[in-house]
């Protein structure tokens, strides 16, 4: 039990790297506007904390990673964006579904086998992450039969900014990850503890001279 919530604590501390990462790319494209919760920006937030946890999760436990996506996602829809619509209901529900594949597909064809690859990690999941967002775009569209009602140019929009939202949010995970798996952040952290006791050590001679 102990344990278990041991590598809980663990993955959420993780988790907000990527997260961190993936929120600074949106605010590159979106400003602050990408924290409200009716921008379609927001959906990087979102996907982020979805994919993060989702996926470092995945790494410890395949049954714990699903669990936690079930979560999640009742969280999204339930709490969060609560859609006015079951064609909205719908249209998250597909790309909640997304997200989990293409981290799936990431971690089974490429984070496994292709260790000496790691820098291009992000590009590939971004890349996925890409294609299936054109993929369930498209779906929604003939499906939804949008295309009869609506305006080309502002399908196009609504397809472009679906992708986007998708690469950022691959890209964004990926850097996390390889940051992690790196051992970066935890450089940086050792680096500014030790900055941290250098400086107190100053001010406290600073204080002892006085």
């Amino acid at each position: 039990m102990q344990s278990g919530l041991n590598s809980g604590a663990r993955i959420v501390g993780e988790a907000v790297v990527p997260i961190i990462l993936t929120v600074i790319l949106g605010v590159i494209f979106y400003g602050l506007t990408l924290f409200q919760p009716h921008n379609p920006g927001f959906q990087i937030i979102v996907g982020a904390v979805i994919s993060s946890l989702f996926f470092l999760t995945l790494r410890v436990s395949r049954r714990d990673a699903f669990a936690v996506l079930l979560v999640l996602f009742v969280i999204q829809m339930g709490l969060i964006l609560r859609p006015p619509s079951f064609f909205r209901f719908g249209a998250g529900s597909l790309f909640t579904v997304a997200y989990a594949t293409s981290l799936y597909i990431f971690y089974q064809a490429f984070y496994l086998k292709t260790v000496g690859l790691r820098y291009l990690h992000p590009l590939v999941l971004a890349a996925i992450y890409t294609i299936l967002s054109l993929l369930v775009s498209t779906i929604l569209i003939l499906v939804g039969k949008i295309y009869q009602s609506v305006e080309p140019i502002r399908l196009l929009y609504s397809i472009e900014t679906n992708a986007l939202n998708s690469f950022v949010v691959g890209l964004g995970t990926g850097l996390g990850i390889l940051l992690l798996d790196n051992g970066i952040i935890k450089k940086i952290r050792a680096s500014l503890n030790t900055a941290w006791i250098a400086l107190k050590g100053a001010f406290q001679q600073f204080e002892r001279n006085l």
